[in-house]
């Protein structure tokens, strides 16, 4: 089923499939991703939370099969669109983050595939903000901006203003 998908051709979707094995094993598809190591590290106190780079426990060779696969992935696929978003919204020096955010990506919809039996992954989406749509981030919400010259105050401190995309700032 891998192979089917857009850019993976027969080899990697072959290692793909038998470093995989048996996708029930896996009740989501972020199961998977954690499986393979493509997940962040998260260390957690209290209330304070940091997270790290990819873990890189499990199949060391799925990551690379992945990783290799997103390498040809075709225009307005949905991880050549996370990864076109990531180089756009970071720089061109967070090539290898992106590359890692979209073979998470391209694992999920190659997990989700196998699983349903079906054998190309979802339409891509259109517009760009979608993309932030789907990571949480909804369109048109207010958003904060502090007053120029007073440095950075938190929202709900004494001097916090919040830009309403509504209506235009003063």
């Amino acid at each position: 089923m891998a192979a089917m998908m857009p850019g993976i051709g027969p080899v990697l979707g072959a290692v793909i499939v038998a470093e995989i094995g048996d996708i029930r094993r896996f009740g989501r598809p972020e199961q998977l991703c954690s499986w393979a190591g493509l997940t962040p590290r998260h260390r957690e106190s209290d209330v304070k939370v940091s997270r790290g780079h990819v873990t890189k426990q499990g199949s060391r060779m799925l990551r690379w099969a992945v990783c290799e696969a997103i390498q040809r992935q075709p225009a307005g696929t949905r991880p050549r669109q996370v990864k076109d978003a990531i180089i756009a919204r970071r720089g061109a020096g967070a090539r290898n983050t992106a590359k890692v955010a979209a073979a998470r990506e391209l694992l999920t919809l190659s997990s989700t595939a196998c699983a349903t039996g079906t054998s190309a992954a979802p339409p891509p989406r259109d517009r760009p903000h979608d993309l932030d749509r789907a990571r949480g981030r909804a369109r048109g919400r207010a958003t904060y901006c502090p007053p120029p010259g007073t440095g950075s105050r938190r929202p709900g401190s004494a001097g916090a203003r919040v830009i309403d995309p509504a209506r235009p700032a003063a």
